[in-house]
């Protein structure tokens, strides 16, 4: 009986570890012409954002060093990927924005950056008390397929951690994202060695990826749904939170680190002497495609490899 049972867990062990990624892509999500998808990973442990400054940060910390064996991702990620269709012939691309480390964020936040890190451009074009804040980036990197199908094949065996969202598109469309994914690749290689690094080279919220400057991942995901005229589609992954202007720096003041740790104001609860900071997220995206799953109202769904790993194709533009 002993032995039996052996055999069992034996084989079972073996089922998962032979989950591969490019083998469940192409019997799902790959099967449809003209595609743009985002393979989601939501942060190890959820991050608080509906609590105060200090509470997020821990959980950062938490994510970044204790929960790493789950996933390396500490605020989860976004990478995309595109299948086209070209007179006969099929485009594949499959890529993303990562950061070379993201503990570099540290040296800002210990120079005094305070929440000014998760600023975008736009920010600052929205709140005309935001407009001489400074923007913070840190080193950036390409991440090819080669560098994500076996991370991805991991995440396939762990539960509430990877999903997949496909959105389809017309043909034109599609081709158009392929030569902005190319252009952003040929950008990041062509100044890797010049002091003004762009594209990929630059990692942060304080970027604009269409404008090829860098991203963060989320960012370089949600310039693709614009490009594309999926704008709608953008809410599916917008997180919200309310910030205090106290907490932010300029060019006159820093904000402690110490402020930022000892800070109990909640992030989730909107007041007059706050500020609206809205951003893209890979969790809240990963929760949507939960959502999206539940309510039927796709193309196509179904799972990825045999975890509860979720994929659903949905109709974009067409």
């Amino acid at each position: 009986m002993k032995f039996i049972i052996f055999v069992l867990l034996f084989f079972n062990i073996s089922a998962k570890a032979n989950v591969n990624f490019e083998k469940v892509a192409s019997q799902t999500y790959r099967k449809y012409d003209n595609t743009l998808t985002f393979h989601v990973t939501q942060a190890p442990k959820q991050l608080h954002w509906e609590k105060d400054t200090k509470h997020l940060i821990w959980s950062l910390v938490r994510n970044k060093y204790f929960y790493k064996s789950r996933s390396k991702r500490a605020m989860g990620h976004i990478s995309v990927e595109l299948n086209c269709s070209h007179e006969g012939k099929k485009i594949h691309r499959m890529g993303g924005q990562g950061a070379k480390n993201i503990s570099q964020f540290q040296k800002h936040l210990l120079n005094g950056a305070g929440f000014n890190i998760m600023l975008r451009p736009e920010h600052k074009s929205n709140h005309r008390s935001l407009a001489s804040m400074p923007l913070y980036s840190i080193d950036g990197k390409f991440e090819y397929k080669s560098d994500l199908v076996n991370e991805y094949s991991t995440y396939l065996q762990k539960k509430n951690l990877f999903n997949t969202i496909t959105f389809t598109l017309d043909q034109k469309t599609c081709l158009d994202l392929v030569s902005y994914f190319d252009q952003y690749e040929t950008i990041t290689k062509e100044t890797y060695s010049k002091s003004q690094k762009l594209a990929a080279n630059n990692y942060g919220f304080g970027l604009d990826p269409l404008k090829y400057e860098g991203a963060g991942c989320a960012p370089f995901a949600e310039a693709f749904l614009k490009l594309a005229g999926l704008e709608d589609a953008i809410s599916l992954m917008t997180k919200r939170v309310y910030v205090s202007k106290k907490l932010f720096s300029t060019p006159k003041k820093k904000v402690s680190l110490l402020k930022v740790l000892t800070s109990s104001e909640s992030l989730s609860k909107r007041s007059d002497e706050k500020l609206k900071i809205e951003f893209p997220s890979p969790t809240k995206l990963y929760q949507s495609i939960n959502k999206i799953y539940v309510s039927n109202k796709v193309i196509e769904k179904g799972i990825l490899g045999s975890s509860n790993s979720l994929y659903v194709v949905v109709k974009g533009k067409e």
